[in-house]
């Protein structure tokens, strides 16, 4: 029912939300408030590596990087990513 109300399964929300927590928790790790940006194929590519659940694509990480944007937590520039 989920899936005709809202256009979306719930375990695609669910993969979504897992894809930004794993996201936040590498830019938490590994980047220092201020520093240095990190481009988005490595910071792919660390996600890749911790994540569980399937493939990872670019695009997904782009709009979890999105939601982390409208959290304050990072700014994407082009193919940079900073933690602010």
């Amino acid at each position: 029912m989920d899936l005709i109300t809202t256009g979306v399964s719930a375990s695609e929300r669910m993969r979504r939300e897992n894809l930004v927590s794993t996201t936040r928790n590498i830019i938490m790790e590994k980047m220092q408030l201020g520093g240095p940006s990190t481009r988005l194929l490595e910071l792919l590519e660390d996600v890749k590596k911790q994540s569980s659940g399937g493939e990872v694509h670019l695009a997904d990480l782009r709009n979890a990087l999105a939601t982390l944007a409208t959290e304050g937590l990072v700014v994407v520039h082009g193919d940079t990513v900073k933690r602010i």
